[in-house]
């Protein structure tokens, strides 16, 4: 195993631009961390159509249509050890306290 004193010494100027850098990406990191979340604004078109009142489409401002897959039902999705097994007229009137 090598020894520290292999190692060749760093000059005074080496040291100070490391020290110089390690000081400037710590407060690019605390600047970048401490500002807002940003982004760019876009601005419409000045010629861009304005919405009228109850207009949604061909405008800025509208709607978009969008197709979303539709979500399971909270029963189907359980699985078959969680469903209750089906009743039948004849077995729902001969349980006690029915009102059948």
């Amino acid at each position: 195993m090598k020894d520290n004193d292999d190692l060749p010494t760093l000059s005074w100027r080496r040291r100070l631009l490391l020290l110089a850098l390690g000081v400037v990406t710590a407060l690019v990191v605390v600047t970048i961390m401490l500002a807002g979340p940003g982004g760019v604004r876009m601005r419409p078109p000045p010629d861009a159509a304005r919405c009228v009142a109850g207009q949604t489409v061909g405008c800025v401002g509208g709607t978009v249509n969008v197709i979303v897959a539709p979500a399971a039902s909270p029963a189907s999705a359980a699985g078959p050890a969680a469903r209750p097994a089906p009743t039948t007229p004849s077995a729902a009137a001969s349980r006690p306290g029915s009102t059948r």
